[in-house]
């Protein structure tokens, strides 16, 4: 379980936050698989208000080639909602789906440097302090790629 001490005080509290996670990857495809790391890097600054929600913006979440932004919220009984969008360009993504070794990269070179846009990404993230493990992300992808 995560706790947060927030003060019962009169005026708002404003602060950052940083958080690294190592040693977890993102499940992914394996053509999307050199696209996300085992290092995740989060940052916001928190704004609590007085008998209410801890309101995080902006958030910024970067995963590999994966850099998202929004919002999110901390309720004080420890449920936290995110919104967090993002876009990864078409070419990073052929390169990745191209895979490693001589020919993949040779391949996933020369398609990246024809193929043009970007894949948006959103993910709407809630989790409950108390029980880390059952969190939702729902993730919603969108690709614009063209020659």
């Amino acid at each position: 379980a995560l706790a947060l001490a927030l003060p019962d005080g009169d005026g708002a509290t404003t602060g950052p936050l940083t958080a690294r996670v190592d040693g977890v990857a993102p499940q992914v495809g394996r053509e999307a698989a050199r696209l996300v790391s085992a290092r995740t890097d989060v940052s916001a600054t928190l704004t609590s208000n007085p008998g209410g929600p801890v309101e995080l913006s902006p958030v910024k979440l970067t995963n590999g080639a994966v850099a998202l932004t929004g919002r999110g919220q901390l309720s004080r009984d420890g449920r936290l909602t995110l919104a967090l969008d993002g876009a990864v360009p078409c070419s990073a993504a052929a390169a990745s789906a191209a895979g490693g070794g001589l020919i993949g990269g040779l391949l996933g070179r020369a398609v990246g440097a024809a193929l043009g846009g970007n894949i948006s990404v959103h993910l709407a993230i809630q989790a409950d302090a108390a029980d880390p493990g059952a969190a939702t992300v729902t993730p919603t992808v969108r690709a614009a790629c063209g020659l």
